[in-house]
């Protein structure tokens, strides 16, 4: 397979992806499916619940890669993150952002706040930036291993992360859960997989790798869809 050949495959596999998160949904065969889809309908259904968003600003905090930001194509979207990452626009510390008050009408942070040490003051910076009547849409894991180490702090129950925000100023419109326990067994088994290091990393054992978390997760969703012994006609 020519770099030519990957590079078209992996645009074109873009271009599937984001039309799929769109509608809240990711490609079964990406490892961390369930966590993202789980996210993306989260934020789709947050977005919805703000009504009209065009021409809005809206900063992306630790926006990463900016794997969400096609949800919200209709706005002034502007990530945020540490050096080095070539998909930020702005770089800065997220305990110290780099803007006046009252500047922005949303704000994102999706899986972030654990990885930051001082997560009140955090939420407090999230604060000053946003207008009044602004908007933060927060995620947050609470089941989840290590990841990004050694910057892994904390875990967050509903009831922690209300008491930071209700602290930091934030009135609360709607907090909710993310994932059920099959999820989280199949999030772990696929992510276990695809990053087990005796595994041999070539094209072909990436290929083999994502075909077997389809089949994985379409057994775990064949779990979830089948009936109960109740249900099932005698």
């Amino acid at each position: 397979m020519t770099g030519e050949f990957r590079e078209k495959i992996g645009r074109k596999y873009l271009e599937r992806k984001n039309k799929m998160l769109l509608e809240g949904k990711v490609p079964i065969l990406e490892p961390d499916k369930i966590e993202k889809e789980s996210i993306a309908k989260f934020l789709l259904k947050a977005r919805d619940g703000v009504g009209d968003i065009k021409g809005k600003i809206i900063l992306d905090v630790g926006c990463g890669r900016k794997p969400y930001a096609v949800l919200f194509n209709e706005v002034n979207y502007i990530g945020l993150d540490l050096p080095p990452n070539d998909f930020a626009d702005i770089y800065g510390d997220a305990l110290y952002l780099p803007f006046k008050d009252c500047v922005f009408d949303i704000v994102i942070s999706t899986q972030v706040i654990e990885h930051v040490k001082e997560p009140e003051q955090f939420l407090r910076e999230i604060y000053r930036v946003l207008k009044p009547n602004g908007i933060l849409i927060l995620t947050a894991p609470f089941v989840w291993w290590l990841h990004d180490e050694p910057h892994d702090y904390f875990r967050f129950t509903k009831y922690g992360l209300k008491h930071l925000l209700t602290k930091s100023g934030f009135k609360i419109e709607i907090i909710e859960e993310r994932g059920r326990f099959l999820d989280l067994l199949c999030q772990r088994l696929c992510l276990g997989l695809y990053t087990w290091r005796k595994l041999p990393s070539s094209p072909i054992s990436d290929i083999s790798k994502r075909i077997l978390f389809a089949l994985i997760q379409v057994l775990f969703c064949l779990l979830y869809t089948s009936p109960s012994p109740r249900d099932r006609t005698r």
